[in-house]
C-alpha cells in the first residue's frame, strides 16, 4: 500500500491540478497533463509532485490492507 501510494502520488497531483484548472483557469494556465507536468516542474520543482504524499499513504494503506486481508480470507473460505 505504501509503495503504490507513493508511486501514484505524482499522477494524483497532476490530476488534481487539471481538475482545479478546469474550474478556475486563471489559477493554473493549462488544460492537458503534459503541459501541467511541465509547468509544475518549471515553477515548483520536482518535490511538488510529492505534495500530499504523507496524507495519501495514511489514507490508502489501511484501506488496501483491509481489502487484501478480506480477499485472502474470502478466498480461503470459498476454496
Amino acid at each position: 500500500g505504501i509503495t503504490a501510494s507513493l508511486i501514484t502520488n505524482p499522477l494524483d497531483v497532476v490530476k488534481t491540478r487539471l481538475q482545479v484548472a478546469r474550474a478556475s483557469p486563471e489559477m493554473f494556465p493549462y488544460s492537458a497533463a503534459l503541459p501541467a507536468l511541465r509547468h509544475l516542474l518549471e515553477h515548483e520543482g520536482a518535490a511538488a509532485l510529492m505534495d500530499g504524499a504523507g496524507a495519501r499513504v495514511i489514507w490508502l494503506t489501511p484501506r488496501l490492507t483491509i481489502c487484501v486481508a478480506t480477499y485472502e480470507r474470502l478466498k480461503a473460505l470459498l476454496a
